[in-house]
């Protein structure tokens, strides 16, 4: 029941295992956000640093803020 709206993934960058939202796309980006545990898929939308999120993932390894480097954040237009 809940993973029946899920994919199983591995990412490109650093072969994570992971679930995410049906409907992700290759080119979409797994982040954490700054001050949450829970990574999210998000998708740029255009060139002018735009995002969408497509919703909350699993990703083994990263559920609990674990991944969140303060040097790599940037800022983000969510849309």
């Amino acid at each position: 029941m809940h993973v029946g709206n899920r994919a199983m993934v591995v990412t490109a960058h650093d072969s994570l295992i992971g679930l995410v939202p049906k409907g992700t796309q290759a080119g979409d980006a797994v982040v954490v956000l700054e001050g949450g545990n829970v990574p999210f898929v998000m998708r740029p939308v255009g060139s002018s640093g735009e995002w969408q999120i497509i919703g909350a993932c699993y990703m083994h390894g990263c559920m609990h803020g674990e991944k969140f480097r303060p040097e790599k954040c940037v800022n983000m237009v969510i849309v």
